[in-house]
């Protein structure tokens, strides 16, 4: 994902984890506007993390977005229960995540 921000690297801050210790640490330290989740995170449920995100002030308004391998009914309201902004299927190229029908309500980088 981070090769196919590229061509936004001057508009977007894009920062990754490979674990769930490195994301909680960079959700708080950064603060991001937006949080993209791979929902196959090793040693993370997150839809346990959405909802511990949802649940603290101090987070409660990142948008956060779920990247599955095979969307589903079923996990799609899961994860718009807990509070997710949207779920996207992967792969998916970066027109794909900026896109404002991808995502309605977040909006796309000026």
């Amino acid at each position: 994902m981070k090769r196919a921000m590229r061509p936004y690297k001057n508009k977007v801050e894009f920062i990754t984890a490979q674990t769930a210790i490195e994301a909680m640490v960079a959700i708080g330290a950064e603060r991001p506007d937006l949080l993209v989740l791979d929902s196959h995170i090793p040693n993370l449920d997150v839809f346990e993390l959405i909802a511990q995100l949802k649940g603290r002030p101090e987070t409660r308004s990142i948008d956060v977005v779920l990247l599955v391998e095979r969307l589903t009914p079923a996990f799609e309201r899961r994860a718009m229960a807990r509070g997710a902004k949207a779920t996207l299927q992967k792969p998916l190229s970066a027109i794909d995540l900026l896109a404002p029908s991808s995502i309605q309500g977040v909006p796309a980088p000026a």
